[in-house]
């Protein structure tokens, strides 16, 4: 039953991709952008210039293997002169600049690998042919190349979001045939529209939307998951000098949320207990790295999307009645996870986004567009937006709005099958059920169920 049901979600992702790739086909084929893309295309345009000049003046002074001559480029790459953007400014000191140079740089590596591969020339003939193959695709064209095909395979996103929170297949398949379904009048958001020829050419929050949900994915894992988990063996356990790999945080005694493990009635040494997975970590640091510097805005979201996933576990323990420590315990630990996740982003973010703060006094100002674009409407307005079917269901019945509201009920419907919150000993005792007498993994087990709180479901997240 596994394997059908592995299969049908497998089938429902590869049904919602090729959907998109045949219903966007006409998108590559576009010769002249009547919407923001012309202003987005200006920018990968202007790069593929800056490239050019980059490489010759960084030359002058370093050698092509110096690394300073990869930052000397990449420092003309991320902050240069647009003339063609409202009278000329440095937009990419603003601007998300990291998708322009993917783009160019992919598309100068497909050029060079293409010349590489080509056999040699034997004839005249082939050197015209040659010639004309290399102006078959411009970079206007490979442009609008990327948009389609990031758009077409945005399912994948969802797809991939869902099984990394460990949803069984059928769903993330469901996900990932109603990824590209949603509908509104006009609002700059996720919906296609905001990204089609015939739309608005958003195609700089198809940068970052691409990675949002796994963003939003691991850092559920992060803030979810706990190290009681990790432990194979009670070998493992009662070794002073426990090591792993997978966990962050081990043996930093210093912010004070340490577990001390019993041996033979002494205190053995302390191990921390952050409950972070180090690839969890990571994955949820990269994800949304990625999305900001696809997208400032969409990064802004994300970040702020941590609170509610920080705080959920806490939250769920006050509505169970739990004991006020426990509680603090579990507050102490999220908050430094949270932390920790925001101070990583932060760092990465940090030669791009520290600038914008200092110096913002031309960003998000504009003439023409109202003052919600950037602000957003308001709880007020969404909500109401929400109700009536405007926000996902604009123009036609509103059965996705119907699906989000079941499903914000049954994340918050008590499930009689799940042991109340906190009263995890039993559980943990299975967990680390042994054949040692001295029972010291289930002593380890019990003084550690204040981090722990509950197992914490993505529907209770949500």
């Amino acid at each position: 039953m596994k394997n059908v049901e592995k299969l049908l979600g497998l089938a429902m992702l590869v049904f919602a991709i090729g959907f998109n790739l045949w219903l966007y086909r006409l998108e590559p084929s576009a010769t002249t952008d009547p919407n923001d893309n012309a202003f987005q295309f200006a920018l990968v345009d202007r790069t593929n210039q800056v490239w050019d000049f980059a490489g010759k003046k960084c030359s002058s002074t370093f050698r092509h293997w110096d690394l300073r001559f990869g930052i000397c480029q990449i420092s003309y790459l991320a902050d240069h002169w647009v003339p063609n953007w409202a009278e000329g400014y440095n937009l990419p000191f603003y601007y998300s600049h990291i998708p322009q140079i993917v783009i160019v740089g992919s598309y100068r590596l497909f050029g060079a690998l293409s010349n590489f591969i080509r056999p040699p020339l034997a004839s005249m003939q082939e050197v015209v042919l040659q010639k004309a193959s290399e102006q078959s695709i411009s970079i206007f064209q490979y442009y609008h190349w990327v948009i389609y095909l990031l758009l077409s395979f945005f399912p994948l996103s969802v797809f991939l979001a869902l099984r990394v929170i460990k949803l069984p297949w059928l769903i993330a398949g469901i996900g990932a045939l109603l990824a590209s379904h949603i509908s509104t009048d006009g609002l700059y958001g996720l919906d296609p529209p905001s990204f089609l020829w015939r739309g608005y050419g958003l195609s700089s929050q198809l940068f970052g939307m691409i990675w949002m949900l796994m963003a939003i994915a691991y850092s559920y894992l992060s803030f979810a998951q706990s190290t009681k988990f990790e432990a194979r063996s009670t070998k493992q356990i009662q070794n002073s000098n426990v090591q792993n790999s997978k966990r962050l945080g081990f043996r930093i005694l210093d912010l004070g949320f340490v577990t001390r493990l019993a041996r033979d009635g002494e205190w053995n040494r302390t191990i921390s207990d952050f409950g972070f997975r180090i690839s969890d970590f990571w994955m949820a640091v990269f994800f949304l790295v990625a999305t900001a510097m696809g997208h400032l805005g969409l990064g802004i979201m994300a970040m702020l999307s941590l609170v509610p996933l920080a705080l959920a576990k806490p939250i769920l323990m006050i509505l169970q009645w739990e004991r006020f420590s426990d509680i603090y315990e579990v507050i102490k630990n999220q908050l430094t996870k949270l932390l920790m996740i925001s101070a990583a982003v932060i760092f990465f973010l940090s030669y791009w986004i520290v600038p914008i703060f200092l110096a913002d006094n031309y960003h998000n100002i504009s003439f023409w567009d109202p003052p919600w674009k950037f602000a957003s409407y308001g709880a007020k307005e969404t909500i109401t937006r929400l109700l009536n079917g405007d926000l996902f269901d604009w123009g036609r019945w509103p059965w996705m709005t119907g699906l989000v509201i079941v499903g914000l009920i049954a994340s918050l419907w008590p499930n009689k099958s799940e042991a109340p919150l906190g009263k995890t000993r039993g559980r943990l005792r299975t967990k680390f059920e042994t054949h040692d007498d001295s029972g010291r993994a289930y002593r380890l087990a019990c003084q550690n169920d204040v981090m722990l709180g509950s197992e914490a479901t993505p529907a209770s997240v949500s």
